[in-house]
């Protein structure tokens, strides 16, 4: 995949799943755009690197500190022309297209994860109430990859249903126990209650 325009440090990355146009062809560009060259980088082109580094060896990607980089930027530079689409307005049929996106997650055996397997920890305080759920990986994202102010939020919601990533507060509920019943359960069942409850009961927690 050959783009014109490109910045050097990106180039440098994701050689050599997609490359710079060199200078001296740049006057055979509507000759190669013919071919699938693009005058910058796109959502689809992006995704396909992604797509790429996952179907690479797991071990090379996890201990192969270029391939680790590579995925970060790839991730970084679909979410900043994912950025540009919105403040376009632009619908984006790429989008509704797309069968997969491979995005970073927060697992280091597993880099990169099928994004609607992941979920978006936009609620900070639920996150470790995710920890021992078989499948419930953070999907590994900053207001840096983005390099610019935006919704992190808003931007994921951005992408249709089917390669959107889970947010946390739309599966994680908080409910508080007001009561416990006879015999000291929650929902939970657990011993701890039935404790605390007879320490309650003896004055023993304030």
């Amino acid at each position: 995949m050959v783009v014109k325009t490109w910045n050097d440090e990106e180039n440098d990355k994701l050689s050599p799943h997609l490359h710079k146009l060199p200078d001296d062809l740049i006057s055979y560009f509507a000759l190669l755009h013919c071919l699938g060259a693009t005058e910058n980088p796109t959502l689809a082109q992006y995704a396909r690197v992604l797509e790429s580094l996952n179907n690479s060896r797991s071990d090379v990607l996890v201990y192969n500190p270029n391939m680790a980089a590579a995925a970060k930027q790839a991730m970084s530079g679909f979410l900043r022309c994912l950025l540009r689409h919105q403040y376009d307005g632009k619908p984006s049929e790429v989008l509704n297209n797309m069968q997969n996106l491979y995005l970073m997650s927060n697992n280091k055996t597993q880099p990169l994860v099928q994004s609607r397997e992941l979920f978006y920890n936009d609620r900070p305080q639920f996150a470790k109430r995710l920890t021992g759920f078989p499948g419930a990986q953070l999907i590994a994202i900053s207001q840096d990859d983005i390099g610019k102010p935006a919704n992190v939020d808003e931007l994921l919601r951005t992408l249709p249903p089917h390669i959107r990533p889970a947010y946390i507060s739309d599966h994680v509920q908080e409910v508080i126990v007001t009561a416990l019943d006879e015999d000291g359960n929650t929902e939970c069942r657990c011993s701890t209650s039935r404790k605390a409850e007879k320490d309650l009961r003896m004055g023993t927690i304030s």
